[in-house]
């Protein structure tokens, strides 16, 4: 059934011209491969309406209503509809509390579900079965509004995992577009704790029980903060021979100033064939691949993003090394000369 209102959805978004070819071809390779990740006939009751208004706190106790559209599904079909709904939760809050919907109160829900629900993520491929329902999800409400772009680039993020999750290994990797793409798959933006406890989409904490992940770690999680991901990044450009630099733009920290505040940000540029490229990954809100003019307004895009009150300095450091706490990083940045201070006003 799945196959079929993907297949009647694609007809329709052809008809429209949603996507561009290589767009159309990416979303016929994913739906080549339902059948494969389809294949449980672990069939249970499910609520089918899971969203803000019809979960309810009570004394302690957790309690659902409104089962009016409860259907036979597999079981991992509810937490598609719940994750979507932990990852843009303001789409599923109704009128009266969406100006109270912060997206950091839901971080650790999926981290929870892991933790006490396994029953539910020991699925074979469940990452693709996710991406095939928010396929569906996603074209279905395309095809009524084919004019929005961030319903499209769910259609084509979701088609990617369908796609490409098992067919791109960090090992095998040839360019930076790949890159991008197994980073878009495979790397969320979190962190390992000392012991060995998963944070996601936050630093609190990270003073007391951050230590920097080694690239096997990086991989094998699937978790990085921008140093992690800027240490994979950098790893991966060495690998095939593309210069690149490393840098680090944060508050200058000392003994006496460590505060609880972080102010942070490391990135990655390199440079092809005459030009230079910012390759930004764990800042989710400029994820992708920028080319600049120079150096030097590659960096300016980075640092003029912050508000004037937020004195930070810049500096480039040759690598990231594993296994060091904040602090421990820190003190290795102050070791190297800032290349200049910066305000939001300052130029470069």
């Amino acid at each position: 059934m799945t196959g079929l209102v993907v297949l009647k959805n694609n007809s329709k978004a052809k008809e429209l011209y949603i996507f561009s070819e290589d767009e159309q071809h990416l979303i016929n390779h994913a739906y080549s491969k339902f059948e494969q990740y389809l294949k449980s006939k672990d069939f249970v009751l499910v609520h089918n309406d899971l969203h803000f208004d019809n979960i309810f706190y009570d004394n302690g106790d957790i309690k659902i209503i409104d089962f009016e559209r409860s259907m036979f599904a597999p079981k991992d079909f509810e937490l598609a509809i719940f994750f979507r709904m932990v990852k843009k939760p303001w789409k599923f809050a109704s009128e009266e509390t969406e100006k109270y919907t912060d997206s950091s109160d839901y971080t650790n829900i999926k981290l929870y579900v892991e933790r006490y629900y396994p029953e539910l993520i020991n699925t074979p491929f469940l990452s693709q079965r996710l991406a095939i329902y928010d396929m569906v999800y996603f074209l279905k409400h395309l095809i009524s509004h084919p004019e929005d772009k961030e319903l499209k680039t769910d259609v084509i993020e979701a088609s990617k995992i369908v796609a490409l999750k098992d067919e791109l290994n960090f090992e095998d990797l040839k360019n930076p577009s790949q890159l991008m793409d197994y980073m878009n798959i495979n790397i969320e933006y979190g962190w390992i704790d000392k012991f060995g406890e998963k944070h996601l989409n936050n630093f609190k904490g990270c003073r007391e029980n951050y230590r920097i992940s080694s690239i096997e770690e990086i991989i094998r999680n699937g978790l990085g903060t921008c140093i992690e991901q800027s240490k994979l990044i950098k790893f991966f450009f060495d690998n095939i021979g593309l210069e690149n630099k490393l840098y680090c733009y944060r508050r200058y920290e000392t003994q006496d100033n460590f505060d609880k505040k972080v102010r942070m940000h490391c990135f990655v540029l390199y440079h092809f064939q005459g030009i230079w490229y910012l390759f930004e990954h764990s800042n989710s809100n400029k994820r992708g691949i920028h080319e600049f003019d120079s150096i030097e307004s590659a960096i300016k895009s980075e640092v003029d993003r912050h508000d004037e009150s937020d004195i930070r300095e810049l500096v480039e450091i040759p690598s990231i090394p594993e296994g060091l706490t904040f602090k421990q990083f820190n003190q290795y940045v102050n070791t190297f000369e800032p290349i200049s201070t910066y305000d939001s006003h300052k130029k470069l």
